[in-house]
This record gives structure tokens, C-alpha cells and sequence, in this order.
């Protein structure tokens, strides 16, 4: 719990165009929550493949971003 709240709060703090901000951080009966603005898009997964398929069948930074 301690770790989820300290990486929220990190997470708050960033301020980035590529980042997706942090709405609010809590708990409700006891389950920890982090809200964030939905983005439309693509899920990651997407991305990953089409990425896979235009640089290279097994490229180094698939590993980081996927695994």
C-alpha cells in the first residue's frame, strides 16, 4: 500500500505532454484508486505489434515496453 501510494504520488508530480496525468489518488472501503483522463487511442499491444513488424521482428526495446 505504502508503494502504491508513494509511486501515485511520483506519478502526480509529472507533468509531460507524453505523460497521462494523474486526476486524483485514494481509497475507497479500503481499495486503492488512481484516476486518470481517458485517452483516446490505440492499446499498447497495437502499437507494439505495429512497431514490431516496421523495425524489426525482435527489436531490443520490445522487451522493455512489453514484458
Amino acid at each position: 500500500m505504502r508503494m502504491f501510494r508513494d509511486e501515485a504520488s511520483i506519478a502526480a508530480r509529472l507533468d509531460h505532454r507524453y505523460v497521462c496525468g494523474v486526476l486524483e489518488v485514494g481509497h475507497v472501503e479500503g481499495i486503492p484508486y488512481i484516476t486518470m483522463p481517458f485517452l483516446m487511442g490505440e492499446p499498447l499491444s497495437v502499437v507494439v505489434d505495429r512497431l514490431r513488424e516496421i523495425v524489426s521482428p525482435d527489436p531490443e526495446w520490445y522487451y522493455v515496453v512489453a514484458k
